[in-house]
């Protein structure tokens, strides 16, 4: 059966597939899969960096200035601010008094019940907004200065995950520059509130989820050099062993 094979083989008329031409093509379709499994970041160097640097910096601007404006408690951090400093100082959310808003505007933080208060919103963004005031005090600009910060960093990693999501520079930045001027983000982040901690952490989990999927596609592209194609069209050395 061998010898037939082989004759068989060895009297391929020309066009038809021979075991090198089977082999190139093999070779070739391995070699493609490579490239499109681990495609190249752009080569632009610095500007991979600098661009999206520059989309933040004017991010930090539109955030950042007046922050303390207006001075008193707004919309929901009539909550979130009071849960803030509470974490800090006791360690759980305490009941405030009646007047507790009035008092903090005026930089006063003895405004708490010796009771718990009723808590319906995971703690982690309440202790961002109290990492602001231990740093800068009971103000505005204070329980607004984690979540402003938050804001701007996300702005510099949206920029930076459209570059690898797009393999482009100018598209990674055009999409930090919507996020940077879109007033409903601009909003959020000069405010005292959850919903600018809770966005800047979703698109900070994108831009992990973003790295390791590329991660692991380039080490399959690496494995992939270690298999090959049987005549089946089948890759041997693929499976699980």
């Amino acid at each position: 059966m061998t010898e037939v094979v082989e004759r068989t083989l060895y009297l391929a008329p020309e066009g038809e597939n021979t075991p090198s031409t089977q082999t190139n093509d093999r070779d070739g379709r391995l070699r493609r899969l490579r490239e499109q499994l681990s495609k190249p970041m752009p080569s632009d160097g610095v500007w991979g960096w600098l661009g999206p640097l520059l989309v933040t910096a004017l991010a930090a601007v539109l955030r950042f200035y007046h922050l303390g404006r207006p001075k008193g408690i707004t919309l929901d951090e009539t909550y979130y601010v009071k849960g803030g400093l509470s974490l800090w100082k006791f360690g759980f959310e305490r009941d405030g008094i009646t007047n507790a808003d009035k008092l903090l505007a005026l930089g006063k933080t003895d405004i708490f019940e010796t009771t718990a208060d009723y808590v319906v919103h995971p703690m982690f963004g309440k202790w961002v907004i109290g990492a602001g005031i231990q740093l800068f005090g009971p103000n505005a600009f204070g329980w607004r200065f984690a979540v402003a910060l938050l804001g701007t960093l996300a702005v510099f990693v949206t920029a930076r995950v459209g570059r690898r999501m797009f393999r482009s520079t100018l598209i990674g930045c055009m999409a930090g520059l919507l996020l940077a001027v879109d007033g409903t983000a601009i909003v959020m982040s000069r405010i005292g509130m959850l919903d600018g901690v809770l966005a800047a952490l979703l698109v900070f989990a994108f831009g992990c989820l973003l790295v390791d999927r590329d991660k692991s596609r380039e080490l399959l592209a690496y494995r992939m050099k270690f298999i090959e194609m049987g005549e089946n069209g089948q890759w041997q050395g693929a499976g699980p062993h």
